[in-house]
């Protein structure tokens, strides 16, 4: 017999159905988003690969190319770091410039573009607080002679070459921990020469 508590609990099973259709239904529209934001990121990333090879390749189009999607994101981190706008336009611009004599240096299956374009700026602007804002200079300076062999190579690889510490250790097969303490006492071996005023 048809009853009202029949009609209750078949509305009620209804309702469950439903709800978990709509869950299931939810989670997959989130995975397909998700997939798709991945696939999206894969994407560009590739895409500034093959930007940043064409201008090792001397390919003024794709070093153009390269700049408009990504002087937005360099400027900003430089902005952040050294806070003064003239300032920071400027190191963004002499990024540029190392990005161009340097892109050969890029390793794909070491970093992404971006993780090694990021590397560079944030050494640009580092040398910049360290100078007093000098822009950045591509000469040996004589206090180097001063350093050991070990640490002028860390720091020509990290800085002039623009590699990681994990790239420079994988170049002079030494642990990446060596080549990160090789540079922190260079560095502060350089500091220590610099007459009073200039560090």
């Amino acid at each position: 017999m048809y009853s009202w508590e029949s009609r209750d609990r078949g509305n009620t099973t209804g309702r469950d159905s439903r709800g978990r259709n709509d869950s299931e239904n939810a989670q997959r529209d989130t995975s397909a988003m998700n997939q798709k934001h991945l696939q999206s990121a894969a994407d560009q990333s590739e895409s500034l690969v093959a930007l940043v090879q064409g201008t090792a390749h001397g390919d003024r189009n794709s070093f153009a190319e390269l700049y408009r999607r990504t002087a937005h994101r360099v400027h900003g981190l430089t902005l952040h770091l050294l806070v003064d706008r003239k300032v920071s336009e400027d190191t963004t611009l002499e990024v540029f410039q190392t990005v161009w004599e340097r892109a050969a240096t890029f390793d794909p299956a070491s970093d992404s573009p971006m993780t090694w374009l990021m590397s560079i700026t944030h050494r640009a602007a580092a040398h910049r607080l360290r100078t007093g804002n000098r822009p950045v200079e591509h000469s040996e300076p004589a206090c180097l002679d001063q350093l050991t062999g070990l640490q002028r190579e860390a720091l020509s690889l990290t800085f002039s070459e623009c590699l990681t510490c994990g790239q420079a250790a994988k170049r002079l097969h030494v642990p990446q921990p060596v080549i990160r303490a090789s540079v922190r006492s260079g560095l502060q071996q350089l500091k220590n020469t610099l007459p009073k005023g200039e560090s």
